[in-house]
């Protein structure tokens, strides 16, 4: 439920991996750590912080309806990836996207907001990180 106060939610990743393959791989947040978009009206902000060193990159996909369809931020609108989590590196957005299509959005028919981001790099001595992810809503 709402207070009347901004909430936030965070979510972490931290990796711990000693050579980091050269293969784009992804991670995703789950049914189980899900912002439930329940009693929302309106996100009227994300803030995703990353770290990215030189030779690193990352790539992002959302879900509104528990990963059922993952969507890349194009055009002003949200488009399914039609070959789901495959596509992320090619049609994934960049973390800066993600946040502009997520900020001021109205909540219609969403019912949960997961995210999926692809972490690259060509130095297997380093790898990109997803520092915290905060969501600011509106409650109806």
């Amino acid at each position: 439920s709402y207070n009347g106060k901004a909430t936030i939610r965070s979510w972490s990743l931290k990796t711990e991996i000693l050579a980091y393959p050269a293969t784009p791989y992804y991670v995703t947040t789950s049914n189980s750590s899900h912002i439930s978009l329940s009693g929302i009206n309106k996100v009227n902000s994300v803030t995703i912080s990353v770290t990215t060193p030189t030779n690193t990159s990352i790539k992002a996909f959302v879900s509104f309806d528990c990963i059922l369809n993952w969507k890349y931020y194009s055009g002003g609108t949200w488009q399914i990836a039609s070959g789901g989590l495959s596509d992320l590196q090619t049609t994934g957005n960049t973390t800066t996207e993600i946040q502009a299509g997520l900020t001021n959005l109205t909540i219609t028919t969403e019912t949960s907001l997961n995210f999926a981001f692809s972490l690259r790099t060509t130095d297997s001595a380093v790898t990109p990180e997803i520092d915290a992810i905060a969501v600011v809503p509106t409650s109806q």
